[in-house]
């Protein structure tokens, strides 16, 4: 017995950063695009796609240490007969007090799936998806670096009350870097 299974990889990525004019050096200014599409086919099963997508502007002043961010996303996949596509911001306010750096982010998303998962089966749900985080990092002679990150999640589905997909929860993460000279 023999298997003939061939599948086809086919990706695109696209990073670009642009350093938009400021009027002071210590006043960064950037754009961000990010790019992604995947597709995927074989024999057997089903083909499937993946579209990733993120615009974002980000402003640092050196002078007083404070910096932000402000972005939008997008995604799409396709896999046989389901489809599922994602929206949403992203804000991001940070601030260095000498070797103490903070950050404060807040992300909101809406997902929307659509499709079948069997023959007979559908699917069509919306999902909401809220993130707000906090990192705290201090360095030690430049080298070491403590961080604390924390991250509260909610997830909602609008008109599903059923156990397990109406949830929040908190997570942590302490986390030591050492930086190679």
């Amino acid at each position: 017995d023999t298997l003939d299974y061939r599948q086809i990889n086919q990706n695109l990525g696209l990073n670009t950063v642009w350093q938009l004019p400021s009027a002071s050096e210590k006043n960064k200014k950037n754009l961000m695009l990010n790019f992604i599409t995947q597709a995927n086919r074989d024999k057997i099963s089903s083909n499937s796609a993946l579209t990733n997508t993120s615009l974002a502007f980000s402003q640092t002043l050196e002078e007083t240490g404070w910096g932000y961010q402000a972005g939008m996303s997008y995604s799409s996949s396709r896999i046989s007969s389901l489809t599922d596509k994602m929206l949403g911001p992203t804000l991001g306010l940070n601030k260095a007090f000498g070797d103490l750096s903070t950050a404060l982010t807040a992300m909101w998303s809406r997902s929307h799936s659509s499709g079948e998962l069997a023959p007979g089966l559908a699917v069509d749900r919306i999902i909401n998806v809220s993130n707000l985080g906090c990192r705290l990092a201090y360095t030690i002679n430049k080298v070491h670096s403590l961080q604390l990150n924390i991250r509260y999640m909610i997830r909602n589905e609008p008109g599903n009350d059923r156990l397990g997909t109406n949830f929040s929860e908190l997570s942590s993460t302490i986390g030591y870097n050492y930086k190679f000279n």
